[in-house]
């Protein structure tokens, strides 16, 4: 069996609250550091790596990151609760796109 791709990697995360009314910005700090201890034919995150990202009441995120070997931007739009689009751009010449929802599963009563 091949394996193709690795990560191991450590990060720690910083959340501040910004409330200037009628305005309320929060901003997230990450840092990392990653190594490679397996024999794949690709690593990620070997190295140092980190972003920040600010968000505009848990609806728009503006996000920036250097992943160890290119820096990347984008943002995130939260709509209705529940879906969630974000659009990057990779190494600031590629576009990428994504779409995900998310729902809480009923309780099971027993």
């Amino acid at each position: 069996m091949a394996v193709h791709y690795n990560a191991f990697y450590l990060v720690a995360t910083k959340h501040y609250s910004v409330v200037y009314k009628p305005f309320s910005l929060e901003t997230a700090h990450h840092l990392g550091y990653g190594i490679d201890i397996m024999q794949t034919a690709h690593h990620q995150f070997v190295g140092l790596f980190g972003g920040v990202s600010l968000s505009y009441r848990k609806t728009v995120t503006l996000m920036i990151e250097y992943d160890a070997e290119k820096f990347n931007g984008g943002i995130q739009f939260n709509l209705f609760n529940h879906v969630q689009c974000l659009f990057a751009l990779l190494n600031f010449d590629s576009f990428s796109c994504g779409a995900s929802i998310n729902f809480i599963l009923p309780k099971r009563v027993i």
